[in-house]
């Protein structure tokens, strides 16, 4: 049994979380879990099952600087095992209203306006995740992972319920996510990140798929977020089908050899492209809302590890900098606006 409570200084309102997790079987590769949420939520995301890839850690920093949110409570019980070692199939249900807290209303398909009321869903899911080469180390009761997979292919499939339980909606949604690693003795390493998602059936905003961006101002996140637009704002897009696709090229120590401890810069090389669509957007009243048919490029370089301190003889932390370009035909008429600077940091042992 687990549980969490916090409170929130912006809508000055409490969140709490339950669950429970029995372990079915002696290697503990299936379990079943029951979940409860009452808290806020921001529209939008995708939440694939476990976040183990390399880039990771940099990339939940853009779960830290949201500024629209839902009022979400949510019932969710998941059912999972190993089929085979590197493979992972979940099945779960979920039940769960969405009250916005930003102006927003929605125009369903029969042309009633559904506003200033909860948005209800009913989804039965199945998901599968099959991580090669991936290792897991037993610490205390649970485990966790000494050896990164790579590629890592991740598939969930959601049916929504109308008039099922609570459900509002009747709905069919396929996300898709590839990662992989590949580690070469002359050019260094190379990461992809590609994902894809497609909605059967009209949607209000908190279920559609947010462009992945990670600009709040010109001043502001300083820190590189990993797999999201460093140019890009926060809610610019919305799509009910899209894809994105990220390549990094880490030179490691490559291009500036040094013999210094504390300044042994990598250069990377980044990549970034998003392509989307939305059907009938007027349906979508309150909030304005950008597509992405024509597509989003950004360009990207980072100098890592510009200064690497040891902390307690136990790891290194590194600092460097970034910057990134947005071009296209969605770039900025201010060539200035298209360019953003940011902070790049790292831990190593």
């Amino acid at each position: 049994l687990q549980g969490k409570l916090g409170y929130g200084f912006t809508d000055k309102d409490w969140k709490h979380e339950l669950g429970t997790t029995l372990t079915l079987n002696k290697a503990g590769t299936t379990k079943f879990s029951f979940n409860y949420r009452n808290s806020v939520s921001e529209p939008g995301n995708v939440d694939f099952f476990l976040w183990n890839s390399p880039q990771i850690p940099y990339e939940l920093i853009r779960n830290f600087i949201f500024s629209r949110a839902d009022r979400l409570v949510q019932y969710k019980s998941e059912f999972s095992f190993r089929p085979t070692k590197h493979s992972t199939v979940f099945l779960s249900w979920i039940d769960e209203s969405r009250a916005p807290t930003y102006d927003y209303a929605f125009m369903d398909l029969s042309q009633e306006l559904m506003g200033d009321k909860l948005f209800h869903i009913s989804e039965f899911g199945a998901g599968f995740r099959w991580a090669y080469g991936e290792e897991y180390a037993q610490v205390g009761r649970g485990d966790i992972v000494s050896k990164v997979a790579s590629p890592v292919v991740s598939l969930y499939l959601a049916q929504g319920l109308m008039d099922a339980f609570r459900g509002d909606f009747d709905y069919t949604k396929l996300n898709a996510k590839v990662e992989y690693t590949y580690k070469n003795a002359r050019f260094g390493e190379s990461y992809l990140n590609f994902s894809a998602g497609k909605t059967w059936g009209d949607l209000p905003y908190p279920y559609l798929y947010n462009g992945r961006g990670a600009k709040v101002s010109a001043l502001t996140p300083l820190v590189w977020t990993a797999n999201h637009f460093n140019t890009m704002g926060l809610y610019e897009f919305a799509s009910d089908q899209y894809l994105n696709l990220f390549l990094t090229q880490n030179f490691q120590r490559r291009l500036i050899p040094t013999q210094s401890s504390w300044f042994r810069p990598e250069v990377s090389l980044t990549q970034g492209f998003a392509l989307g669509s939305l059907r009938n957007p007027e349906n979508h009243k309150g909030i304005e809302l950008k597509t992405l048919e024509k597509g989003y490029f950004e360009s990207g370089m980072l100098v890592d590890n510009l200064v690497r301190i040891k902390i307690s003889k136990l790891f290194y932390l590194g600092g460097g900098i970034g910057a990134f370009y947005r071009w296209g035909p969605n770039c900025l008429s201010m060539p200035q606006d298209n360019l953003t600077a940011r902070i790049v940091w790292n831990i190593g042992l």
